[in-house]
This record gives C-alpha cells, sequence and structure tokens, in this order.
C-alpha cells in the first residue's frame, strides 16, 4: 500500500488500484521516517525500453545513491539506511524518461514511522525534447542509445531544479516536437497536445493547478526545425510550416502565461547546435518578449553525446549558464 499523505511527489503522476504511476525524467518521492530500512516495490510498464531507472538519495548524500533498474516483473527492494533508528530522508526519482518506459510503485513500508512529509514551495516546470531527458549524456557520439547511457538526474533542467532547491516538474520526449517532428509516428504528434497530460503519448489529464512554478524552462524547436526545413510536407511551403510552429509556440505561452501569471519563462534554443534554427527562434523571441516575462537563452552544447547530444560536463555547463541567468532574473523581480 501506499499512503500519499506520507508522500511528497515530484512531477506528474498518475494513481489507480493502489499504485502510483510515475512518467518523465527527474519524477519522482520523497518521504521522511524514524527507522533502520524501507522497502519498495517497483515494476516498468515497457515502452521504448523494457526496463526502468530510478536512483535512490539517502539522507542527501548524493555521492552514494543507490541505483535500481527492473523490468517488467514487480520487483521489492530492501533501502538499508541505518543499523539504529534515526531520522531518514529518502528520494527516489526517474532517472530514464517516459518514452522509454513508465514507473508503477504498488508498495512503500517502513521499519518504524513516518515524519512529516516533505514541503517544497516552488517547482521548476519543464517543457522539452531530448535535451531535457539528457539523451545519451554518459555515451559517445557514435554509441547506440540504451536505458543506460542516459542519466537524466545529470541533465541540465534536474541540475536546476536542485540548486534553487525546486521540485522538478518535467514534460518531455525524446524526437518530439512541439508541432511536429521527422522522429515521430506520426510525424504529426504534437507536444502541445499534451502540455496538460501526465506525459506525453499519455491521455490522462494532469492538473496543472497544482503547480507553483518559479520560473519556467521551454526547450523546444530542434525536432521542429528538422520538419519545417528539411522534411517538408506536400501542399505546404516551408515558411508556412515555419508559421504554423511559431503559433504553436504562441499558444503554448498564452496558455501558460494564464495559468501562472508573469512567471518567467526562459526559451532554451542551441543546445544540438541546430545552426539552422537559431534565427527562427531568435525572431520568435523578439516576436513574444513584448507579449510575456520571457528570456533568451542561446546555449551551445558540445554535441559529444550519443546522436550530436550534450555530453555529461556539457549538461553541467549548460545548468551552470541557466542557473546565474535565472538568478539575474529572480534579483530583478524582486
Amino acid at each position: 500500500m501506499i499512503d500519499l499523505n506520507k508522500l511528497f511527489i515530484h512531477g506528474r503522476y498518475y494513481y489507480n488500484d493502489d499504485k502510483l504511476y510515475l512518467y518523465n525524467t527527474a519524477s519522482g518521492i520523497e518521504f521522511n521516517f524514524r527507522g533502520k530500512m524501507a522497502s519498495i516495490s517497483l515494476q516498468a510498464k515497457i515502452g521504448q525500453q523494457a526496463r526502468a531507472w530510478v536512483r535512490v538519495i539517502i539522507d542527501n548524500d548524493d555521492k552514494k545513491p543507490v541505483e535500481l533498474k527492473f523490468g517488467p516483473q514487480m520487483q521489492e527492494f530492501k533501502l538499508n539506511c541505518s543499523e539504529v533508528d534515526k531520522n531518514h530522508n529518502i528520494k527516489i526519482f526517474k532517472v530514464s524518461e517516459a518514452i522509454e518506459s513508465h514507473v508503477i510503485i504498488s508498495n512503500l513500508e517502513i521499519d518504524g514511522y513516518f515524519l512529516d512529509k516533505p514541503i517544497y514551495d516552488y517547482d521548476l516546470l519543464v517543457y522539452g525534447d531530448s535535451t531535457v531527458s539528457a539523451f545519451g549524456n554518459l555515451g559517445n557520439v557514435d554509441d547506440e542509445k540504451t536505458l543506460d547511457d542516459t542519466d537524466g538526474l545529470n541533465g541540465f533542467a534536474y541540475l536546476v531544479a536542485k540548486h534553487f532547491n525546486l521540485s522538478p516538474n518535467i514534460l518531455s520526449g525524446s524526437g518530439w516536437g512541439l508541432s511536429f517532428s521527422p522522429w515521430t509516428t506520426p510525424m504529426r504528434r504534437p507536444l502541445l497536445k499534451y502540455y496538460d497530460k501526465v506525459a506525453v503519448i499519455e491521455d490522462i489529464p494532469y492538473d496543472l493547478t497544482k503547480v507553483n512554478p518559479k520560473v519556467i524552462l521551454i526547450s523546444l524547436g530542434c525536432n521542429d526545425s528538422h520538419y519545417y526545413t528539411y522534411t517538408g510536407e506536400i501542399g505546404k511551403t516551408n515558411n508556412e510550416l515555419l508559421e504554423e510552429f511559431q503559433n504553436d509556440y504562441h499558444k503554448l505561452l498564452t496558455n501558460l502565461n494564464s495559468l501562472y501569471p508573469n512567471v518567467p519563462i526562459v526559451m532554451i534554443y542551441g543546445v544540438m547546435k541546430e545552426v539552422h534554427n537559431y534565427k527562427p527562434m531568435h525572431e520568435l523571441f523578439l516576436k513574444e518578449k513584448d507579449l510575456f516575462n520571457l528570456h533568451e537563452a542561446f546555449i551551445e552544447g558540445d554535441t559529444k553525446g550519443v546522436s550530436t547530444h550534450p555530453s555529461l560536463d556539457s549538461h553541467h555547463q549548460i545548468a551552470s549558464i541557466l542557473i546565474k541567468m535565472i538568478e539575474e532574473i529572480i534579483n530583478d523581480k524582486c
């Protein structure tokens, strides 16, 4: 059994039939208890991969995490925290991304008693593609993508949330575009349609009024740009497709501003060094900046990860740039 009243849930989730479903990168649970040991039952709901990966952080010790990888069969994992009864904080975050597999938690037990659940005043709301999922950041440019070479908790989105002690709330999908992408089936499978769902592909609604963002990050447009620049579409010019993407971006900004008036929104591009996308994104920023609390983050990655994605070091560098930028935004706002 799972008592949601004892847990702080990071990110989007769905609870049904006494099971907690987690989807996106850096979604997870956090709880406090007094005792020596906790046990958790986990299974993966298969997507592109037959396994899922979560990281357990005990008492904020990031240097000694417990890595759990599991498949579709329910597995119980015991977390030994101390030899004697002590107060403990447990964080369990999803490392792998939504399109690979979902995580199902069916049971959580402790050998003592729960303490007051953790509290986060603000969230980091993030919309993105593979750049946010940290696609292939542990691998090399010519490697094949696997579950093991993508560490979402060493992606820039989670690193920014961690720095500011914000709860990460991410919606992302590798290969996805805001409007369209050559790498989804069908190619017109817009992430915009899922902005208020628990995950891409899933039609389960998610209540965005539960989110209290300090800042919003958007890292979208790379996959769209390949579609409107190279793939094309019969009966539409590339400029017409570009305009459609820009209109959809405006819709996303409008939706978010309606929910969270005047919350700073950071438009991120350049992470994949998609040079054909630089001018359209900058022009889009200039078009929208006076309508919203919008900030431009042109940041180039190193393209040394799998399939020219940012490497581990690059994600940390991108996070550092964003952290400095967000600190300035927050200070200006105050």
